[in-house]
């Protein structure tokens, strides 16, 4: 792998780090978690949502150009952000169409390292 092919990988996963774990865990999941139905601030939370859309289509434009963040095979890119997307496509949000972010994340599930460390169960988390 050339330099210019790992500073693209790099760029994905610091925009993981920088830009879609606040849109999500911050403005999104958490909030969902920590607190009750009929206890949320529902104007935050949809604002939110509406700003993890933005977010997401680019990932979305990004997935257009490749199965994954690397290219026709999974790299170190798609462990960070494919990490958060079990918990984006089961949470009780709506969300945008995004076909290739689908598609992205249905190659993830087929994979068994995915499926055993990524789909577990975060209910644990969930406000009682």
């Amino acid at each position: 792998m050339c330099i210019r092919d790992s500073a693209k990988l790099d760029q994905w996963s610091d925009w993981t780090k920088t830009t879609l774990v606040p849109a999500f865990l911050t403005n999104v999941f958490l909030p969902m978690m920590r607190n009750k139905p009929g206890e949320r601030d529902e104007a935050a939370l949809a604002k939110g949502v509406d700003g993890l859309a933005k977010v997401m289509r680019v990932f979305d434009g990004r997935l257009a150009e490749g199965d994954y963040l690397g290219g026709g095979k999974p790299c170190f890119a798609d462990c960070v952000a494919g990490t958060l997307l079990y918990r984006y496509f089961t949470l009780e949000i709506e969300r945008a169409d995004l076909p290739n972010l689908k598609a992205y994340y249905d190659r993830l599930t087929e994979r068994p390292a995915y499926a055993r460390h990524v789909m577990i169960s975060y209910d644990y988390m969930r406000a009682k």
